[in-house]
Parts: C-alpha cells; structure tokens; sequence
C-alpha cells in the first residue's frame, strides 16, 4: 500500500473536501502530489493498470464528484497506464463505512464489487486507488475479485491511512 499520510489533521480535512461536489481538482491535485511523493515506488510496483474503487451510482449522482476515479485517472496518466472503463463495478450498495466497527465493514462489502466479465486479468498487476483506507475491507474486497478474474498481484494507493482512534 502506498499512502500520501495519515488520515488526521489536515490531510483529513482535504480528503473531506474532496468529497464535496467541487472536489475534483483538489482529488486531482492530492494524486499529483502522491505520485510526486512516491514516484520511485510506484515504479518499482510496475502496475499494468490502475481501477479507481467504484462509488454506487446514486452516491455518484448525490456527490457529483468520484474522488477515487479523478485520482486513478491522475496516477494512471502520470504512470503511462490504462484505466479500463468499469472494469470494477459495485454491484449492490453498501452502507457507508465510516461507523461501522471493522468486522461489520467486512461484511458490509462482501460480494459488493465483480469484475466485469469481458475484461481478461491473467498475470496482470493492479493498482487499487481510494482516498481513504481504515480497516482494508473495501480495498481486500476488490483486491479478491480482480484476482478470482486472473490478476496475479494488487497494490493498493490511498491518500490517507487511518490509524489508531481514526479507524
């Protein structure tokens, strides 16, 4: 996992932002500062594409903005990948995370994403992007679906890691 930092102080109050319905600049100036950040590590993980963490369409629709989509697009550009369209969709909606004690979040995203059928991943190497990761729940999810469809390794680049009271 790659992290810009820890999901306190200022960093949590930009990831809040992000969220708003203008938070897409600020979604892709943060991924343009990870990279920067974290350039050489990036490298060495040699992704082979990059898939945001998908929003459920009406959280898209109420939001206005995908944060983890604006940055997989940033990082994605940066790194030369692809970011295939949809490859990761969220197939039921799920509570929000954020409250639910870490058992509860693992069973809130079970069975919650799939890959889409005509996307081939044999050997591939992904790069999960989130603005925010606690208990890894959502990312562990994904990460097990884009392997159950062939992907050989998944990495994961989040802004903010939560720790300690956070999570």
């Amino acid at each position: 996992m790659v992290a810009l930092g820890n999901y306190h102080g200022p960093l949590q109050n930009v990831v809040a932002a992000m969220k708003a319905p203008a938070g897409g600049t600020l979604a892709e100036a943060l991924a343009r500062l990870l990279f920067e950040r974290h350039e050489a590590e990036f490298r060495r993980l040699r992704p082979d594409f990059a898939v945001p963490v998908p929003l459920y369409w009406g959280c898209r629709l109420g939001r206005g903005v995908d944060g983890a989509e604006t940055m997989a697009r940033a990082l994605a550009g940066r790194l030369r990948l692809p970011m295939p369209p949809r490859l990761v969709v969220r197939s039921r909606r799920t509570e929000p995370q954020k409250g639910l004690p870490p058992r509860a979040r693992f069973r809130n995203v079970r069975d919650a994403f799939a890959v889409r059928a005509n996307y081939h991943l044999e050997d591939a190497c992904a790069l999960v992007v989130d603005d925010t990761l606690t208990t890894g729940a959502t990312c562990s999810e994904i990460a097990w679906v884009l392997k159950q469809s062939g992907a050989a390794v998944v990495h994961v680049a989040v802004l903010a890691r939560a720790q300690g009271a956070n999570r």
